[in-house]
């Protein structure tokens, strides 16, 4: 099962996440996030990367992860498609992607998708990044 987030509102309504897209939209995920409360989930990410790739593929396609992010506003920015999504990826200081942060009661929480430990760095399962993104709502 998966989920659809209205563009308007973030709520779910079908089968698959959908993206508030680019500067305009982080733009309207903030005025919505200021009107509802919800925090915003900003994921900066280029078509080429492959790392990208299999977060969307291995982590946010997930149902515990959509459902997470069914509480949230999504948004996710291409810095690649113009100068307005250049600035925005210039002001949050992206070193590399996919960089992901939640945004909620006015402060900036940077979202990792990997763990380390005794056998090296690894992708979260999609239970421990659901939960990744709920302490940071």
């Amino acid at each position: 099962m998966a989920l659809s987030l209205s563009p308007a509102t973030g709520e779910p309504i079908g089968n698959e996440i959908a993206w508030l897209e680019g500067a305009e939209g982080y733009r309207s995920g903030v005025e919505t996030a200021k009107e509802t409360g919800r925090p915003v989930l900003l994921y900066f990410y280029t078509d080429w990367c492959p790392y990208c790739r299999q977060l969307d593929r291995d982590l946010l396609s997930t149902v515990e992860v959509q459902l997470e992010i069914g509480e949230m506003i999504a948004v996710r920015v291409n810095p690649e498609t113009g100068t307005d999504e250049q600035a925005l990826a210039s002001q949050f200081g992206i070193p590399g992607y996919p960089a992901l942060f939640v945004r909620s009661d006015g402060e900036l929480r940077s979202i990792r998708r990997t763990v380390g430990g005794q056998g090296g760095v690894r992708l979260k399962t999609p239970e421990e990044f659901a939960a990744t993104l709920a302490a940071a709502r």
